[in-house]
């Protein structure tokens, strides 16, 4: 996947968050290789949804965003998933593998509910190469949403928090990529 990023290599919220999450790396590259996932597309998530810890209360992976329905660093939603009422999201690993489990899930949703038994686009407005955006979507603003979106043939971002979320995480995706390992 070719990522770019519109941010400036010395943004210093997304420096501070780079140092945040390189405690978190050796997760997130087990993690996103179980799943089938490119790790900097869920360094892009962790970014975009919680700062790498640093934008939750109190900061750190036992924290809460959103109001207090987003838990932990990737800010798995208590309304959507029993994992952040009874699981133990405040744990960074189990958080981060979950993350990426639902994720995968997007995915594969999407691609199911879009394609035919031999892969070809059965939706109107799918676009396959999109997939990556879709599943981001789907990640915010659940799968239905964005199949919604699809099939009006609206921008799957329409969808999410700030009309934004699966653009902006693959810029911040690319801007960890300038600055990350392989």
């Amino acid at each position: 996947m070719n990522l770019t990023t519109t941010y400036t290599p010395d943004n210093p919220s997304l420096l501070a968050q780079l140092k945040a999450y390189q405690q978190y790396h050796p997760i997130v590259l087990a993690a996103a290789a179980l799943h089938n996932l490119d790790w900097r597309v869920i360094a892009g998530i962790g970014s975009r949804e919680s700062h790498w810890g640093l934008a939750l209360n109190p900061k750190g992976p036992g924290g809460k965003g959103d109001g207090g329905y987003g838990h932990g660093l990737l800010q798995i939603d208590s309304r959507s998933h029993e994992f952040a009422r009874k699981g133990p999201w405040d744990d960074a690993e189990k958080n981060i593998e979950y993350g990426c489990q639902v994720l995968r899930q997007s995915l594969e949703v999407i691609k199911r509910r879009c394609t035919n038994s031999i892969g070809e686009a059965a939706v109107k407005y799918y676009q396959p190469d999109m997939l990556i955006r879709y599943g981001l979507a789907a990640y915010n603003a659940g799968p239905l949403a964005v199949l919604t979106a699809i099939r009006e043939g609206r921008d799957c971002d329409s969808c999410t928090t700030g009309r934004d979320y699966s653009a902006d995480v693959l810029n911040r995706a690319g801007w960890f990529q300038a600055h990350g390992w392989a």
